[in-house]
């Protein structure tokens, strides 16, 4: 307790993580103020940050667990806890259900945020009761079978049961229960059809779509065909079917799923379209460059795909605006170059120009724009090796020039002040009476 009282820096952690596995109750208070402290950014020596040490008091009013240890970690954001704290809570029961289930229900859905809902998932399955089934059952609708998943198995770990046939079958889809699918028979092809037309979530239609496949069904109208095709990613058969599924793979776009955007709009740039259809792909196309989650990538690979002449100015703007930042987006501004080239218009010459010379730190973006800058004129390759000897030239000349100064520089000096100025050896009467210098064997004067 003292050494944490001295606030010294370099035992501090160590200290906090044995009071925690001693479970040692008269730190609590202390703890608490050093918790508020980190969390209000009031750390008073400059290394390391306050938010190093958060998680470890965190950690160590959990292991000390009493209810004002608790109280203290519930009054924070959990946003902040780490996935390994958000289990953690689990043993603490309900009283960290509500805490739990902000997590759950409103963290995001990618990268490490995912993480911490699945996490907040299984700790709900561990502390039960009517908040954490009502939060388990919300996650059914995730647009991420992982997500999906770890619900199900939640609340197959509380015991829950199903209370009518629709609610039965989402569960056999989020498990992936293919057995009793089929002990279900045709009895589920209905309420898996309305699944696969109205279902929120992108992988409860695409699960309703793998199941009826399973039970060889087969779409019979059109609403059927275009979401059973675009469930299951079926692109070439929506190819086939041309104007009429357009509008719902652009409603597809906006689906909460990123890799199923991503393939949708792959497959929006191969389709066949009439000319009224593919403007309208191309608006939202355009219009997709400026989203969030990656989809600019995706929507400027369609662009080039595509080949539509009206998106050369979107793309020079776009990569005009990179160019301008101080940071960068290796993935995006690759994929603008290669559109570029793909679309083979003079106008883009010189921004390529500018990323083909420094690819703007980035070597896989100065390969794209160097080969996009080949595609729109053959003749680029040889015009650059030209250049590039030209510049090998003028470097090469310019330092024989400054050699040349140098050198003329030392030896005038040494004519005027009759020594070598490297070494500092004189030069005798007949060497400055003839101006003849025959100390130009100096090694200082060679190097």
């Amino acid at each position: 307790m003292q050494m944490l009282k001295e606030r010294r820096a370099e035992v501090e952690v160590g200290v906090v993580v044995a009071l925690g596995l001693l479970r040692e109750e008269r730190a609590v208070e202390t703890l608490i103020s050093l918790l508020l402290e980190a969390k209000e950014g009031l750390w008073k020596t400059p290394e390391p940050p306050a938010s190093w040490f958060y998680g470890y008091y965190i950690n160590a009013l959990l292991r000390i667990g009493t209810d004002r240890a608790l109280e203290a970690v519930l009054a924070t954001n959990p946003y902040d806890f780490s996935p390994g704290i958000l289990r953690a809570l689990a043993q603490f029961g309900e009283k960290a259900a509500a805490s739990l289930a902000k997590v759950a229900l409103t963290a995001g859905n990618d990268g490490a945020d995912r993480e911490k809902v699945k996490a907040a998932i299984a700790s709900l399955g561990e502390v039960g009761g009517e908040l954490a089934i009502s939060t388990l059952k919300t996650k059914l609708e995730s647009p991420h079978k992982e997500i999906v998943l770890a619900a199900y198995n939640s609340l197959a770990k509380v015991g829950y049961r199903p209370v009518d046939e629709a609610e039965r079958l989402t569960l056999i889809l989020a498990g992936d229960n293919w057995l009793e699918l089929t002990n279900m028979g045709n009895s589920a092809v209905p309420l898996l059809t309305a699944m696969l037309v109205s279902s929120p979530s992108w992988a409860m239609r695409r699960s309703a779509a793998v199941a009826l496949q399973r039970l060889s069904w087969t779409p019979t109208d059109e609403a059927q065909k275009l979401a059973y095709f675009l469930a299951l990613g079926e692109f070439e058969q929506l190819k086939a079917l041309g104007d009429i599924a357009v509008n719902d793979m652009l409603a597809a776009m906006s689906d909460k799923n990123y890799d199923e955007r991503k393939r949708v709009i792959s497959a929006l740039a191969r389709m066949q379209l009439g000319p009224k259809m593919k403007l309208h792909v191309f608006n939202a196309l355009v219009s997709s460059l400026n989203s969030d989650e990656g989809m600019p990538v995706a929507a400027t690979n369609a662009l080039g795909e595509m080949g539509c002449p009206g998106a050369v100015s979107p793309l020079i703007d776009k990569l005009n605006d990179w160019n301008n930042k101080s940071w960068g987006n290796e993935a995006l501004e690759g994929a603008l170059c290669a559109a570029l080239g793909q679309l083979g218009d003079a106008r883009a010459m010189d921004i390529l120009k500018t990323y083909a010379e420094s690819g703007r730190k980035f070597e896989s973006v100065q390969k794209a724009a160097q080969a996009a800058l080949a595609k729109i004129d053959p003749s680029y390759p040889l015009k650059r090796q030209e250049e590039e000897k030209e510049k090998l030239r003028q470097a090469e000349e310019a330092k024989r020039k400054k050699e040349a100064e140098r050198r003329a520089s030392l030896q005038a000096k040494r004519k005027s002040t009759g020594q070598c100025i490297n070494c500092g050896e004189r030069m005798n009467f007949v060497q400055k009476l003839f101006g003849k210098d025959r100390h130009g064997g100096c090694t200082s004067f060679k190097n």
